[in-house]
């Protein structure tokens, strides 16, 4: 049984399409949206109030991260770089010109220009 090259190109960009789609929607109208920031967050407000971590074992509040320390150092730079673009886009604010000037040229000026 040989499927026809046109049946099956179709049924490709008909997956394709559908996949897309799906990718869209969960993407753009998923209520479920949890960074690494809002895991961290609630894992640490959980630890507070004397939570249960995920196995079922109590989370204890002093237990040892290996990774701390490299942790505090990139969301340090971050949060320095991210200091840094705001300072640098209210710059940019202050220096763009609030009013456009703008000139409306006849074909007259234009061709005269033109013929320079």
């Amino acid at each position: 049984m040989k499927i026809p090259k046109r049946k099956l190109f179709l049924l490709i960009i008909f997956a394709y399409v559908a996949f897309s789609l799906y990718a869209a929607y969960n993407v753009f109208f998923s209520n479920k949206v949890i960074s690494r920031v809002h895991r961290i967050v609630k894992k640490e407000s959980s630890a507070l109030a004397g939570g249960v971590r995920d196995g079922g074992a109590p989370f204890v509040a002093d237990e040892w991260n290996p990774w701390e320390d490299e942790e505090v150092e990139y969301n340090s730079a971050l949060n320095k770089k991210r200091q840094a673009f705001k300072q640098y886009m209210a710059r940019i604010d202050r220096n763009k010109p609030k009013r456009y000037k703008v000139q409306i040229w006849g074909k007259a000026a234009i061709g005269h220009i033109w013929s320079r």
